[in-house]
């Protein structure tokens, strides 16, 4: 048994989560965390997990900095103001032209970037990144809630069935693309995916509740009893080496990547065609004034024909 294998090497409190065919486990320390996905990884068992409470970067905007300013020269600046710098990225607008705002991700620790307010002779401002409210989806194996940097599962590709990297896929560009998490014709990375969807449902209706799907604080403390929360979790733990089952849900009514493509065709040559038809329309309605206009200027130049044709000869 699983369980009877990794008991003996976790320390301190732990539980387990069974989901189908393969287990989640929740972890109380980082320690176990380490010893728990070495081993995993040891004996060959596909698994995916979430980056540490502990490695997470500080992520800050800086307003006001002139786009004519490279990024490294504002990293250097950073550095040299002892600030422990990641990495600094000019954001862009929705048509890619650079705005005067970097993002900057930095350790933890270094909150006191919050009071500068003044860098390379810029008055600037400093503001905590808003967090993306979109659920992250793996670019190796295509499944949601976790990123490819902790996934250590077999790789799927985003354009079909078969079980590669997207990059390796022979797949004709002429072929519609099959989701490898729904089975049905649009990319993996679809939001309109209805698993997408099931998801994204569920997730906000545990917001709603105040009750978060993966418990990942571990800082957090029962202070009833001062036992320790579990707080580091590994996710889709696959003991019988079998493909994690995806849970459905029906959407029949939900329309499809191609009937959404198709629709938003046929919505842009209605448009065309309406635009046509109005300047048709427009056109005969202003033919009648436009006729007077050109009676009325005619008409004119035949009344002060004589009178021009007179002061042409006296000169």
């Amino acid at each position: 048994m699983f369980l009877d294998k990794i008991t003996p090497m976790i320390v301190d409190n732990f539980n387990i989560n069974n989901k189908n065919v393969f287990l989640k486990l929740n972890l109380t320390t980082v320690d176990d965390y380490r010893t728990i996905t070495k081993y995993l990884s040891e004996i060959k068992i596909k698994y995916h997990t979430y980056q540490l409470p502990e490695e997470r970067n500080l992520s800050v905007i800086i307003r006001n900095m002139p786009t004519s300013i490279p990024e490294e020269t504002i990293f250097k600046a950073l550095v040299e103001l002892k600030f422990n710098v990641t990495s600094v990225t000019r954001l862009q607008n929705r048509y890619k032209s650079p705005i005067p705002i970097v993002a900057v991700l930095l350790d933890k620790s270094e909150k006191n970037i919050f009071l500068l307010d003044r860098l390379l002779h810029c008055v600037i401002a400093v503001e905590s990144r808003k967090s993306d409210s979109s659920i992250p989806q793996c670019k190796n194996c295509q499944r949601f809630q976790h990123t490819k940097n902790f996934c250590n599962l077999p790789p799927r590709c985003v354009k079909c069935l078969e079980n590669h990297h997207y990059s390796e896929c022979t797949k004709d560009i002429n072929t519609p693309p099959t989701c490898v998490n729904c089975n049905e014709s649009h990319p993996a990375n679809y939001r309109g995916c209805k698993i997408y969807k099931q998801i994204k449902i569920k997730n906000s209706s545990k917001r709603f509740r105040n009750a978060p799907k993966h418990i990942m604080q571990s800082s957090n403390l029962n202070d009833n009893n001062n036992t320790k929360t579990p707080a580091y979790t590994v996710d889709h733990i696959n003991t019988q080496n079998q493909d994690p089952i995806q849970i459905t849900q029906n959407l029949s009514n939900t329309p499809t990547y191609a009937e959404k493509t198709k629709k938003k065709t046929n919505q842009h040559q209605k448009e065309e065609i309406n635009n046509s038809n109005i300047t048709n329309e427009l056109i005969k309605s202003l033919m009648p004034l436009i006729s007077s206009l050109i009676s009325q200027i005619i008409k004119k130049v035949i009344e002060n024909l004589p009178a021009l044709l007179n002061n042409i000869n006296v000169v």
